[in-house]
């Protein structure tokens, strides 16, 4: 039963990953990444562009983003130190236990993001950067995984609980555009505008999900049925809107609402795939018998359908010091979807840049899909070019001891 069990699992993992990228919404600044991402209010180079385009109203005139490469993989309940202690070891009744209680009631989350953006520009008022961004987000039920560990009694009928998942790789084009628009007792209100035009390069969903267990005294009975929509090709778009203000001459005020218009026509290579299992009195005896096993799969052309990209709000403050910048974000989604979540995420980091040549960051996440994440990173400066690193880990401060982590490096040049 538990190798039944077990091949189930990898089924699905194989099927929902294998043929795409497994990769809070896509991290595109190393900067930003080593300051927990608190960086709404403060980024105001071709960086902004992703993050909030009415930095652009100031700051530096000219500046270019050569290329920025990240990636992040985590899960919510095992660490690579778990992995390490119960790898190959035999388990016995308290190791089950402790696994177990790991997952949490709503199962095994598995989530990954992938981001590269290349030539970012900044030029006055008006920016320009393409990127390739990736996410993918499955969740497994817990019930399957105890049945793996403990096994099921006898006329105990286990159902399975819906597996979810989405996985997506895009390509995107920004064209950004901030400016001043009033001033209310000597402070400036700036806005800016960011317009995505997006290319679909695949798609891939969990749309339908169901099977049951069953063991008797004559053996297993269970029945599985598995369904997903893929593309692979499509083209969208995506509009940003964001605001800034100086409260005074060290506090800075930003606030930008991430995809707030959008919409991804998939009308490629557009597919329904469905697979189903069957067996019936299954032993251990006859499971090499494939007269036991009764199963079907299918692929079908389906019509154009579409997506949307999660709406997300991001506010934060930024705070000058003489040798440090104090920053804080709280971010918002509304719906609990790939690259979103509707607990909301709060960031604190800090930036000591006492040299003119080396910066030295650290930040704090609290909330969100991450719930809790150490982060830090460095920038080296040698005039006028620039090197960004960041780093995340998940539920630590020590990447074996964490369940995730994400790296993140940048480079280019600011005048």
């Amino acid at each position: 039963m538990k190798r039944i069990v077990l091949g189930f699992i990898i089924v699905i993992l194989l099927i929902f990953f294998f043929p795409g990228v497994a990769s809070s919404w896509v991290e595109s600044s190393a900067r930003s990444l080593g300051s927990g991402g608190a960086s709404t209010s403060v980024t105001n180079s071709s960086e902004a562009i992703f993050k909030n385009p009415a930095n652009l109203a100031f700051g530096k005139k000219f500046s270019v983003t050569f290329f920025s490469l990240g990636i992040k993989v985590e899960n919510n309940s095992f660490s690579l130190k778990d992995y390490n202690t119960y790898n190959g070891k035999f388990l016995e009744q308290k190791d089950k236990d402790k696994i177990l209680s790991k997952v949490p009631e709503n199962g095994l989350n598995l989530y990954g993001d992938l981001g590269a953006s290349f030539f970012g520009v900044r030029v006055g008022k008006f920016g320009f950067a393409s990127r390739i961004l990736g996410i993918s987000d499955l969740t497994f039920p817990k019930k399957p995984l105890e049945i793996l560990l403990f096994g099921n009694s006898f006329d105990q009928k286990v159902e399975l609980e819906k597996i979810k998942g989405e996985a997506f790789l895009l390509f995107e084009l920004a064209f950004s555009y901030g400016t001043k628009i009033k001033s209310y007792k000597k402070r400036p209100l700036f806005a800016g505008l960011n317009f995505r035009w997006i290319k679909g390069i695949f798609y891939q969903k969990i749309t339908e999900s169901s099977g049951f267990f069953e063991t008797q005294k004559n053996g297993i009975y269970g029945k599985g049925d598995f369904a997903m929509k893929s593309a692979k090709g499509g083209w969208g778009f995506a509009f940003d809107l964001g605001f800034a203000s100086f409260f005074n001459d060290r506090i800075t005020l930003g606030l930008c609402f991430l995809n707030i218009i959008n919409s991804i026509n998939w009308n490629k290579n557009t597919q329904k795939k469905g697979y189903s299992i069957s067996f019936d009195s299954l032993t251990f005896e006859n499971s090499d018998d494939d007269s036991v096993f009764v199963d079907q799969d299918y692929t079908e052309d389906i019509g154009s359908f579409k997506s949307k990209l999660p709406l997300i709000i991001k506010g934060g403050m930024s705070y000058k010091l003489k040798n440090f910048i104090l920053l804080a974000d709280l971010e918002q989604g509304f719906k609990n979807t790939t690259g979103s979540s509707t607990i909301p995420k709060f960031s604190f980091g800090g930036e000591y840049n006492k040299f003119s040549w080396f910066e030295i960051r650290s930040g704090v996440i609290l909330g969100g899909k991450e719930k809790f994440a150490i982060c830090w990173g460095w920038g080296i400066k040698i005039k006028p070019v620039f090197v960004d690193f960041g780093m995340s880990i998940k539920n630590s401060f020590w990447p074996s001891k964490g369940k995730g982590m994400g790296v993140l490096l940048s480079s280019g040049i600011m005048f």
